[in-house]
């Protein structure tokens, strides 16, 4: 299943590692340490013209999504849920 982030950016959900609220994170200087590292060798994705709500951790990539981390958890949970192997 794929998980919808905004402005046309989708990602496998089977990447999702972790969702995080932008505001939340943003000011540590550890965090900004990892983001300026992240952009620099290439695994920021961003639309430049969209406000950062969440940032999406995956396997391979850190996508910034201009939708709510809220929102984008719902999403990749109910792919999730589809995903579960049964007991």
């Amino acid at each position: 299943m794929y998980v919808h982030l905004g402005e046309g950016m989708i990602v496998d959900s089977s990447e999702v590692i972790a969702v995080f609220d932008y505001q939340t994170i943003k000011d540590a200087e550890a965090n900004q340490a990892v983001f300026a590292s992240q952009k620099k060798n290439g695994a920021w994705v961003q639309n430049a013209d969209q406000p950062i709500k969440s940032v999406i951790l995956t396997e391979k990539r850190w996508y910034v999504s201009s939708f709510s981390s809220a929102t984008i958890r719902k999403r990749a949970g109910s792919a999730f849920s589809l995903m579960k192997d049964p007991k």
